[in-house]
């Protein structure tokens, strides 16, 4: 939602937003990941051994998440956060 942001003549508050769009005018595409998770169970005497590995975004996308939407600046339109690359996890967990 891109605005504007202005000086308010009311001593009550120090600036006022004007939206010069429809809300919905300007939207960022949907967002779709790939996450998954693998993991192996080992029985031992009296207690369990779960070997794991999750992995999310793993098409590795770098989607932008929010712009600078604010008109009367110099970084208007630039990207302000993108999603967090591809992030590989092992573990293991042991149970008694």
């Amino acid at each position: 939602m891109y605005y504007h942001r202005v000086n308010n003549p009311d001593a009550f508050t120090t600036f006022i937003r004007i939206k010069p769009f429809p809300v919905d005018q300007f939207r960022n595409p949907d967002v779709f990941t790939l996450d998954g998770r693998v993991e192996k169970e080992v029985n031992l005497a009296r207690s369990k051994v779960i070997v794991l590995a999750e992995g999310f975004n793993l098409l590795n996308r770098s989607d932008v998440l929010q712009i600078q939407s604010r008109i009367n600046t110099a970084t208007f339109n630039q990207v302000r956060e993108t999603l967090s690359p591809r992030i590989i996890r092992f573990g293991v967990r042991f149970t008694f």
